[in-house]
């Protein structure tokens, strides 16, 4: 099944940017250029994922919504960062918080500390996806290293390589294909579309 994503963004650039970027993953996009657009195309489309600008002319997000999301949640996603001295404990609390998957943006082309290294391991054991992404501005993350902490060690964990996205793409990515599954595998095989 292909999921059908519906964005809302008075920005063109920001609207059709994204939706480009999600089409290229292989979903289906509606553009509305407004709250009230998308609250008009959305029964006829049937989005799974509704994506808006809180800030929008005529009707903005929030009031968007909340008629559209009724009962419907996209799971929880954490973002946490790699920093000289990480002890893997915000990794730990996002687990305990109910995170459903996870984005470590790690240092260089994917790399953290052994303590950090062995809080993601456990997320893994426990069936919770995690995402691999780099702090650095425009770089990439790779399976280079096989010291512990290394990219190499982490793919051998089970964790997912998200390329060149930024962490905050790789989130909304992992959100959406927590959608159709939680297995790693599956999941690296949409984030290498």
């Amino acid at each position: 099944m292909k999921h059908r994503i519906l964005i809302a963004d008075d920005d063109e650039s920001a609207r059709s940017g994204l939706a480009d970027l999600l089409s290229s993953w292989g979903f289906e996009v509606e553009q509305a250029i407004d709250g009230k657009d998308a609250l008009e195309k959305a029964p006829a489309f049937g989005p799974s994922v509704v994506i808006a600008d809180l800030v929008m002319p005529a009707l903005d997000g929030v009031a968007l919504l909340k008629p559209l999301a009724e009962g419907q949640h996209l799971p929880r996603v954490d973002v946490v960062a790699m920093y000289g001295g990480a002890d893997g404990a915000l990794v730990r609390a996002a687990v305990a918080a109910g995170a459903k998957g996870l984005v470590i943006q790690a240092l260089g082309w994917g790399n953290m500390n052994v303590p950090m290294f062995q809080a993601v391991k456990e997320a893994i054991g426990k069936g919770i996806p995690v995402a691999i992404t780099t702090r650095v501005w425009t770089g990439r993350v790779l399976p280079n290293y096989g010291f512990e902490g290394g990219g190499k060690t982490l793919q051998q964990a089970g964790a997912i390589f998200a390329d060149n996205l930024s962490p905050q793409k790789a989130r909304i990515l992992l959100m959406l294909a927590l959608q159709t599954t939680a297995a790693g595998p599956e999941i690296q095989k949409i984030f290498d579309r």
